[in-house]
């Protein structure tokens, strides 16, 4: 389909939007952010100095509680749902930190976008074409690669899930969801962080 041409494509509002509210998007934005060289750019801003401060205590505290929650679930075959109840806690508790650290990044690209694009010209372009001016820029794998690896993990993890659940170990219909639920989550956290996009490229 042709685009006409005074007809806008996108806007930095919808951009901000989608890096906001789209999973695959925002953790791509975040493994951008986290680059050195963008880092360094930014290096004698003092605002944006602190919110990279702000980032790395997030990311060392979401390590934390990435942890319990794997232990938590796990303990599940020993104490049964009783040990739900932690898991529940700790995940409350990443979903805290989850929205302090998008917060953060999504400062960081509104920032970022508006020193590289007028705003005007985010009508001209897409997600994808500005995913991909970044992603040459800084030498990183592309947003399109990233969205496609993640779609056919979390699909290839579903699979092995069900069948396992229901075929290898049989469970009642309670935990094959609940084990549906964690490997999704699980999964989709995995495949997008920066060490696995390591082998998207």
């Amino acid at each position: 389909m042709v685009i006409p041409i005074d007809q806008a494509v996108t806007s930095y509002e919808a951009l901000m939007s989608t890096v906001a509210k789209d999973h695959q998007v925002y953790c791509w934005f975040t493994h951008l952010v986290g680059q050195a060289a963008l880092k360094e750019r930014f290096s004698g801003e003092d605002d944006v100095k602190r919110a990279y401060g702000d980032l790395d205590r997030i990311a060392f505290a979401q390590k934390i509680l990435c942890g319990v929650l794997l232990l938590v679930l796990g303990a599940v075959f020993f104490w049964g749902p009783q040990a739900l109840i932690g898991a529940g806690l700790a995940a409350l508790a990443s979903v805290v930190l989850q929205r302090k650290k998008k917060n953060v990044v999504t400062g960081i690209c509104s920032r970022l976008f508006l020193e590289d694009f007028e705003k005007f010209l985010f009508a001209k372009k897409t997600l994808y074409q500005i995913g991909e001016y970044y992603s040459q820029e800084y030498k990183i794998v592309s947003l399109v690669d990233v969205i496609a690896a993640s779609d056919r993990t979390l699909w290839s993890a579903f699979i092995v899930t069900l069948f396992v659940t229901c075929f290898i170990y049989p469970s009642n219909p309670a935990y094959i969801l609940l084990w549906l639920a964690a490997s999704f989550h699980v999964v989709r956290a995995a495949v997008n962080t920066s060490l696995a996009y390591k082998y998207i490229q």
